[in-house]
């Protein structure tokens, strides 16, 4: 049997483990969230969609501070998934701090469960040692697109009522 002196030096000592980790230096770290406009769950597949595209950054851990404020933006996304108006690769100038709002026209070209696009920034003139990190809010987000509805058939209840319906889409093919 342990005696109690003996049973609590063991437990108060302490044992340590310490792994220096190299970390790569953020540069620049940017805050983008896309969404689309119309608040419905659902898309209709081939309806043009307004969508808003927010970006914002900060160089709090960034040992210098460069001059460099010109960056460009990447609209990464399946092209059997979606259509962009415009260009999908865009160039723009940002302060620290402040937030640039940009207007994006989607067409969902695919029916199903389709993730929202990626966004991917980067410096506008490649420097060495600059790490540009992005984090995409909407990153795990989807939207249902579905196929263009001609008729929508809706079940009745025993005395005549509607049954729970939250949106009827209407939509010509």
């Amino acid at each position: 049997m342990q005696n109690t002196s003996e049973s609590s030096r063991i437990r108060d000592s302490s044992r340590e483990l310490l792994i220096d980790v190299q970390l790569p230096e953020v540069t620049y770290a940017f805050a983008v969230s896309l969404s689309i406009d119309d608040q419905s769950s659902t898309l209709i597949c081939g309806e043009p969609q307004a969508a808003t595209l927010r970006l914002s950054y900060t160089t709090i851990w960034a040992r210098q501070h460069l001059l460099n404020r010109e960056f460009v933006y990447e609209l990464d996304m399946p092209p059997d998934t979606w259509l962009v108006n415009g260009s999908r690769v865009t160039r723009f100038k940002a302060e620290e701090g402040e937030e640039i709002v940009q207007s994006i026209g989607l067409l969902p070209l695919k029916a199903g469960i389709c993730a929202y696009p990626q966004v991917h920034v980067r410096v506008a003139s490649p420097v060495d040692e600059v790490i540009v990190q992005t984090e995409l809010k909407s990153q795990y987000q989807t939207v249902t697109v579905v196929d263009g509805i001609k008729s929508v058939t809706v079940a009745l209840g025993a005395e005549g009522q509607l049954s729970e319906l939250t949106k009827v889409v209407h939509a010509a093919t």
